[in-house]
Parts: structure tokens; C-alpha cells; sequence
């Protein structure tokens, strides 16, 4: 294993944009791959179809988006992000 070095956000950005070695700054042992989108059934009373299509116009979303968000936002709650030492990006609480 690799020793940890450290270096500021800033350096780090301008090392990436220059297409510089960022390799030796990465904990890859860490690192989570994104996996593909699965496909997901679910059966819901009209009713609360139409509640969640109303709230996915109102947020100016798709459904599909609502429902990942609604997920992830449950799962922020349960603590699982803390398992994966991942936020999505509209969850980050990081400026």
C-alpha cells in the first residue's frame, strides 16, 4: 500500500486539469465504482401515483429522479450512506 499523501483541494484541481498524475493523492482500496441503473417494479394506489408525479413536476424532476432522491434521502437517514463513505452529489453537505 501506497503512503498517504496529502495536498489541497486547490493543487488537486490544478494537477487534474493539467492532466497530471493525480494517481499517488487517490485511495483506490477505498474507491467505489458506480454500478449501472437496475430496473424496479413497484405497485403503488393511484393515489399516491398521482401525489408522486405532483411532486415530481413541482421539484421540475422525472418520477424515476423523485423516487432515487426519496430513496437516497430514506437511506441518508438509516445511516447506510456511512457504509458506502458516499453522499450523492445533491445530498453532499460539502460547499
Amino acid at each position: 500500500m501506497k503512503s498517504e499523501k496529502t495536498i489541497s483541494a486547490d493543487e488537486f484541481d490544478r494537477m487534474f486539469d493539467a492532466g497530471e498524475d493525480i494517481s499517488d493523492y487517490l485511495k483506490f482500496d477505498t474507491a467505489i465504482q458506480p454500478s449501472k441503473p437496475h430496473q424496479l417494479t413497484v405497485t403503488v394506489p393511484e393515489w399516491k401515483l398521482l401525489a408522486l408525479n405532483k411532486e415530481a413536476d413541482r421539484a421540475g424532476v422525472t418520477l424515476d429522479l423523485l423516487l432515487g432522491m426519496l430513496i437516497d434521502g430514506r437511506l441518508l437517514t438509516s445511516g447506510y450512506h456511512t457504509f458506502l463513505k458516499v453522499l450523492p452529489s445533491y445530498l453532499s453537505t460539502e460547499s
